[in-house]
Order: C-alpha cells, then structure tokens, then sequence
C-alpha cells in the first residue's frame, strides 16, 4: 500500500509519535535523551518550529509541534537522522534506529490542546515510570512548572489556555486521563501496534479504526470538533 501523504501547511500542528526499530531502546542513559534535545533545539531552530510538549520515553517519543512552514517532514527526517547518526556511532551498531517514518496526527481543537498535552505529560504515569507526572525528568511538565523555555518555545500559546494561572495548569495537569479520552488520544499507538503484530504473524487484517471509535461513549471532555477531527481520518486500513 502507497503511503498516505502528510497533512502540510503553515501553521498546522501535530502530535508526533516516533518509535525504535522493533521496539527498541532509543536512549540508553541521560546523555541520550540530552544529545537529543540538543539535536531538537537546532532544527527547531532551523526549520522555525514551535514545540508545545514533549515526553522522551525509553523505546519512543512524543512531540507535539507546530511547523510556522509547511515543513513537518523535512524537520523530522533531520531530527531523526541526526540523532541515528549519534546513536549508531556511540554504541557501533548499523542500521536503522527509528520504525519506518514517524506518525503524525494533526491536531486543531484547542481543548484538544490541553487535552493532548494531558496525555503526553501523563505517559510516563501511565507506563509506570513515575508515581507523579512531577516526578518525571524527561518530559515537558516540569519545564512548565519552572517556566523554562529551553526546548517548549510555545509555552505562552498554552498558557494562555489556562489563563496564564500556573495552578490551573497543575490542576488540570493532575486530574485523571479518563479511561475512554485515553484510548482516543492513544489511537495512533494502537493502530502502530496492531499493524506491527499482525506482519509479524504474517496475517492480513483489516483495521476498522472507524468502528471503534464509533463504540466508544462520547466524551464530555472532548469536544465535537475533535471528535470531528479523529472522525474524518479515523478510517484507515492494513
């Protein structure tokens, strides 16, 4: 199957999920996940993006990102590469490092803003590597809390969803993912999953995104325009 052609345009937003090949380890020690910021910060830079989150897990990476040119998928390929070259030549090891090209979703709403920022901030939580989200270091919520601006150069855009009150933040930051807004926000993941499984047991599957959505109970929390949004590019297929 022919891949599916980025949503590109000045200004459009994204939620980007990059994974190591296989499900690998893409950093090994703290001085990993630094190169990488160093390596983000200079295409970000470069390729004049806006970075509102971030969370480096173990084996993938969340970026939420806003590109003031139509240029995701230049900026990525060179994040990514630069960062294989890194890796590759420090622990003498071929190949690829990233799975395939990164999955992107674009984002428009702006409580699914807040709402995917939640999510992001929350993954070390939700994977056990922290009993608070305070707690964890390679993620964007303590830049927020410090009111650091290092590597988030979007963070008076969010901000000023919660009316620059830093406790409304934490409040909302801190309240519980519910079960059902999770599996929405985690769609991508899932699907990536399901593909990868499905290849390795040599099975072909058609995956109705649509139909799962369809049986989730609608949320309070998420507004009609993003259950419009993850309607209209929901149907997608192995």
């Amino acid at each position: 199957m022919s891949r599916k052609n980025r949503i590109s345009y000045p200004g459009a937003c994204y939620h980007i999920i990059n994974r190591g090949n296989n499900g690998e380890n893409i950093f090994l020690d703290d001085s990993d996940r630094i190169k990488f910021f160093q390596i983000l910060i200079k295409y970000r830079n470069k390729f004049n993006l806006v970075i509102y989150s971030y969370a480096l897990m173990g084996n993938h990476i969340h970026l939420f990102i806003k590109t003031e040119e139509a240029n995701i998928s230049s900026a990525m390929k060179m994040i990514n590469w630069s960062y294989a070259v890194y890796f590759n030549k420090k622990y003498g090891r071929k190949g690829h490092l990233f799975q395939s090209r990164f999955t992107s979703k674009t984002v428009g709403d702006s409580r699914y803003f807040m709402s995917l920022i939640r999510y992001i901030h929350n993954n070390p939580l939700k994977a056990g590597f922290c009993e608070k989200i305070s707690d964890y270091r390679w993620s964007a919520h303590k830049d927020y809390l410090s009111n650091n601006k290092i590597i988030i150069n979007g963070m008076d855009e969010i901000m000023n969803l919660f009316s620059n009150n830093i406790d409304s933040y934490v409040d909302f930051m801190s309240s519980a993912v519910d079960e059902r807004e999770y599996k929405i926000l985690n769609r991508i993941r899932n699907e990536d999953l399901s593909l990868m499984i499905s290849k390795v047991k040599g099975e072909k599957i058609k995956i109705d995104i649509r139909l799962r959505i369809n049986n989730l109970v609608k949320l309070d929390s998420i507004s009609e325009k993003m259950m419009s949004d993850i309607m209209e590019e929901s149907n997608v297929s192995s």
